[in-house]
């Protein structure tokens, strides 16, 4: 009855569908405005633009699953024979995400009424939008209750349903002509959609008016079947109609008089990009969002800038003397204890709020969930880096450590890998746990156990067996032992005996902690892969555990 590219609205009074089929009706979609599965740092512009970018299209069958069931129902809602008042455990919901890919891709549109609740302004600039997706190859069907009359020249078919009986389905600029010819002329200066919208509604405030109204909706409704009998789509046109509408003859004009761009749908089916695009995306939704919240960065920031100050300064009173060997060895542990237990609660902070955009859009299929992971592991890089070089950098020269540079780069390059083994084996467990409750407790014991396993609370040769296997998986351990080894190789540490003062290697103070077990660049290779092995534990949790914001466990 419509073809793509038209705006069509229905205006019914008591009037209703007689029956809902699955071929007539190619989508039908219903969205809730307390739908939080958009990104919460995005704008609405932004978050559709995402979702143009990533070609995003709603699988019916495996997304939508009561879309299967329509074919079922007929008014008045009878299901297998039985008639039932109304339809009960079928939910009708879809994420804020899956409505605007539905809005960028389908065909066909149709809204109930999405002026209601609009100011004037508003429900104008919304149909010119509309009226500019149905220039765009797409069918527009939407049902308005006496749209002004500005509104009302942007349609292009009209259909006026009166006690559920079509009155008039046809152009709307021809709407007037057509009540005209059947005696109803509509008076000057009036709005056309009011005064007709008058015409067929149904006074019920008597029997006597409502019969007399029930009438002449019936006539009206005899004399627009006798007017289309005939016709193949059962639509009124004029015989001076042959020239396209006004909504055709040119671009829609805004409130402004400006010409408005047509919003255009591609025939061909949309699919979606690939990894390497959904990566560069997803890459860059994080790092904007990462630098957009600075508050967030800046505190982050301020923390660890100020527990280096007040660590670093707290041994730059020892003055120009060199730490003694216990000082040196309690600092070198604390710089790989403090701070990262911050980092660890940080993450699983941030990661818990972003689960409930997460699970929507993975389950609605926007991307893969390899795409997201390497986006999320190398887009927390940038603000990693920033925080290790604040963190590490003004510690290590205040407490006036070994001064030789290739000393210093190995030395952070230790602190940034244990850093880093607390940000992954963080993720790990914002993934795996339901709640941020549970999850900051699990990473508090996971943590607790890697700092008691370490080898300077507890020496390494007094650990039970389990904790001793323990210890071997610690990222505390194996950054403390290659700290150890940086600092105190080759490194000439007097020692005095009586009246004698003698130079002894530093390397014996690693070996008295039974730290020296392994030599240094095994630390480096221990410290990758604690964080490759958090990493891929990640991974499983992302693809096999429902990132729910909260879960019935």
């Amino acid at each position: 009855m419509a073809d793509n590219g038209d705006v069509f609205d229905t205006d019914s009074h008591t009037g209703s569908p007689k029956a809902i089929k699955k071929g007539h009706v190619i989508r039908l979609f219903s969205s809730a405005e307390e739908d939080s599965s958009l990104y919460f740092t995005y704008s609405g512009g932004q978050n559709k633009l995402e979702v143009n970018n990533l070609h995003y299209e709603v699988d019916t069958a495996a997304q939508i699953p009561w879309y299967e069931k329509l074919s079922e129902f007929k008014m008045p809602w009878e299901v297998q024979g039985s008639k039932q008042k109304a339809i009960q455990g079928l939910n009708l919901h879809v994420h804020s995400g899956q409505m605007l890919a539905v809005i960028g891709s389908s065909g066909i549109l149709i809204l109930d009424e999405p002026t209601s609740g609009l100011d004037s302004f508003t429900a104008h600039n919304l149909v010119i939008t509309l009226s500019r997706l149905a220039q765009g190859n797409r069918l527009v069907l939407l049902s308005v209750h006496q749209p002004r009359s500005d509104i009302f020249q942007l349609f292009d078919l009209v259909v006026l349903l009166a006690a559920g009986s079509p009155v008039y389905c046809g152009p709307a600029q021809d709407m007037v002509s057509y009540f005209t010819s059947l005696g109803h002329p509509c008076p000057r200066l009036c709005n056309p959609s009011d005064y007709y919208v008058d015409l067929i509604s149904i006074d019920r405030r008597s029997a006597e008016r409502e019969a007399e109204c029930l009438d002449q909706a019936r006539v009206l409704a005899a004399q627009f079947v006798e007017k289309v009998r005939g016709t193949h789509d059962f639509v009124w046109k004029s015989q001076d109609s042959a020239s396209p509408s006004p909504a055709r003859r040119s671009p829609t004009r805004s409130s402004s008089g400006s010409a408005e761009q047509v919003i255009t749908v591609s025939n061909n089916k949309d699919r979606l990009p690939g990894p390497l695009d959904q990566f560069t995306i997803l890459f860059r939704r994080q790092v904007y969002n990462d630098y957009r919240d600075l508050v967030t960065l800046l505190v982050h920031g301020l923390e660890s800038l100020l527990m280096s100050l007040l660590i670093g300064f707290l041994y730059y009173g020892a003055g120009p003397d060199k730490l003694n060997t216990q000082d040196t060895v309690a600092l070198l542990y604390m710089i790989g204890a403090l701070t990262p237990f911050a980092v660890v609660l940080d993450v699983i902070a941030k990661c818990h709020s972003e689960r409930a955009m997460l699970y929507h859009e993975l389950e609605d299929g926007m991307y893969s969930v390899t795409s997201y992971f390497f986006a999320k592991i190398v887009g927390e890089l940038p603000e990693h880096c920033v925080f290790t070089l604040v963190y590490g950098v003004p510690i290590y020269w205040l407490a006036g450590m070994n001064e030789a540079v290739d000393r210093f780069f190995l030395n952070f390059l230790l602190v940034w890998l244990m850093v880093y083994c607390s940000r992954a084996m963080a993720l790990f467990v914002a993934a795996t746990f339901p709640t941020l409750q549970t999850s900051a407790f699990m990473g508090n014991a996971f943590f607790t156990v890697f700092y008691l396993t370490g080898g300077f609370v507890i020496s390494l040769e007094n650990l039970w067996l389990v904790a001793s296997w323990l210890s071997h998986a610690s990222f505390m351990r194996w950054g403390f032992d290659g700290m150890l080894q940086v600092q105190f190789e080759g490194l000439q540490l007097p020692v005095t005996i009586g009246n004698f003062t003698f130079n002894v290697d530093g390397i014996h103070v690693v070996e008295a902690m039974h730290m020296n077990q392994y030599p240094l660049y095994s630390c480096y290779l221990v410290l990758i892969g604690v964080c490759v092995g958090f990493m891929m534990l990640y991974y499983l949790a992302l693809r096999y555990i429902k990132q729910k914001s909260s879960q019935d466990w």
